[in-house]
């Protein structure tokens, strides 16, 4: 009898060995509960050897889903690394989570504006920045921050790179955490590398978002470098502001010689017969002023042809000496004597445009004039290649920093001794020409006197 019925019947006092009066109904009924039983047994066995497959089917179905997703996140992580590392563009990979918690600390103690919190308490926030951790960087930002190590540049940020500079944007990413938000973009940033150098850039910083909020503990940073755009920039500001100072000086020395040429005609025009002596010392300051001005509308004509392409000049042989002396000859009626070299019996030559060579030394005697000292005078000298034309003076010379700026087109020094800075091409303009004409022209102090060379090819 089936353990179980027999367990049962006892229960209900009955056995075998005492059965009812109706002995077939008894057997019938033992044999129909003994076979529900069995056939319960059966299904029972059935119904756990169908689990025990289910069950290892479903493991199996687990496991295999576990390493395709694990394969899935080993592929989409090794396709990430392989980006962060071979992108060009320089990015960090940092954990702000204990930077997190630390502001949600203020948070708790009542800080309502943590901008202006972190401005008035330097420490405080040098405090939270050097509990930013640098998780990993890629070669990008070794090129960006000029490191020998990009290893050196793993760990707790720096407090050296909290400074006045960046406090700003250090502000702004412990705000974007405060406000809970995932990103940021910054597009004036300034940063140090490591040689002190400062560089520009663009920041973004993107936090990933896990489970509906954002996840600190991996933030990834990149910044574009945009150094020469900004000082492309700033060097586009200082040509503006030069040609608008070159306009406001071209006006001054335009109006300089005109006022006296109108002037002293007025005078002459109002002079009666018998002042012969007076008026020819006036026409020599009219025919003086127009000269200048005529030298003024030459620069700026050729100045103008050149920055189109349009300026042509001879290479043709001249003698130099008399070049200086028509120079020389042609500004006696500006009073300022100049002292220049004897003319040797044999003539030295060289090759260029007669025209424009008087024009550079024109240039560069007016120069000496107005900024240099009171003595000024020429010397010609020569090697096997060269001819060299130099006119110096006795001035005290330029700064360091603008010895060569000097040569850049509108640069004007600043005013000395009461007199208007230079119009800003003349000595642009002479370069330029020396180099055309294949010579040079360069700016050196001699033997503590100052001197502007003309190189010239030698015949």
């Amino acid at each position: 009898m089936h353990r179980v019925l027999s367990r049962q019947l006892r229960r209900l006092g009955l056995t075998l060995d005492e059965p009812p009066e109706d002995i077939a109904s008894w057997k019938w009924f033992v044999q129909k509960v003994e076979s529900a039983y069995e056939e319960a047994d059966r299904s029972r066995y059935l119904l756990e050897r169908s689990l025990e497959v289910s069950s290892r089917e479903l493991l199996d179905a687990n496991r295999q889903i576990q390493e395709q997703a694990q394969a899935r996140v080993d592929r989409y992580e090794a396709h990430y690394r392989d980006l962060f590392r071979q992108t060009r563009v320089p990015t960090w990979e940092e954990d702000f989570q204990t930077a997190a918690e630390r502001l949600e600390q203020l948070r708790h103690d009542g800080v309502t504006d943590i901008s202006a919190h972190l401005l008035e308490n330097p420490d405080v926030l040098n405090d939270i920045v050097t509990s930013i951790e640098i998780i990993d960087v890629n070669p990008a930002v070794a090129e960006l921050v000029r490191s020998d190590d990009p290893a050196k540049l793993i760990g707790p940020v720096d407090s050296l790179l909290v400074n006045e500079q960046n406090t700003p944007a250090w502000i702004a990413q412990l705000e974007t955490i405060w406000e809970r938000r995932g990103s940021l973009r910054i597009d004036d940033l300034v940063g140090n590398r490591m040689d002190g150098e400062v560089f520009h850039g663009i920041l973004e910083w993107h936090a990933p978002m896990v489970r509906g909020s954002y996840d600190y503990s991996r933030v990834v940073v990149s910044i574009v470098d945009i150094t020469h755009r900004v000082e492309a920039e700033m060097r586009m500001q200082e040509v503006l502001k030069s040609k608008d100072e070159f306009l406001a000086s071209i006006s001054h020395e335009l109006r300089t010689p005109l006022t006296s040429v109108l002037g002293f005609a007025e005078v002459l025009r109002s002079m009666e017969d018998g002042e012969e002596e007076e008026r020819g010392a006036l026409l020599e300051i009219i025919a003086s002023q127009a000269a200048d001005l005529s030298n003024i509308v030459e620069d700026l004509l050729v100045a103008a042809r050149a920055e189109l392409g349009q300026l042509a000049v001879m290479q043709v042989p001249i003698d130099v000496h008399a070049q200086v002396a028509q120079v020389i000859e042609g500004r006696q009626l500006t009073g300022h004597e100049i002292r220049v070299p004897d003319r040797p019996e044999t003539a030295v030559r060289a090759k260029g445009d007669p025209e424009r060579v008087r024009q550079i030394l024109r240039n560069l005697i007016t120069n000496a004039e107005r900024y240099g000292g009171d003595d000024v005078w020429i010397d010609v000298r020569h090697d096997d290649e060269l001819v060299y034309v130099r006119v110096c003076d006795d001035g005290r010379g330029l700064p360091e920093q603008v010895a060569e700026r000097i040569f850049e087109r509108y640069y004007r020094t600043d005013p000395t001794g009461g007199q208007p800075g230079a119009v800003g091409i003349g000595l642009t303009i002479s370069r330029d020409l020396s180099e055309m004409m294949g010579g040079g022209l360069y700016y050196e102090r001699v033997n503590g006197h100052t001197a502007f060379t003309l190189e010239l090819q030698c015949l």
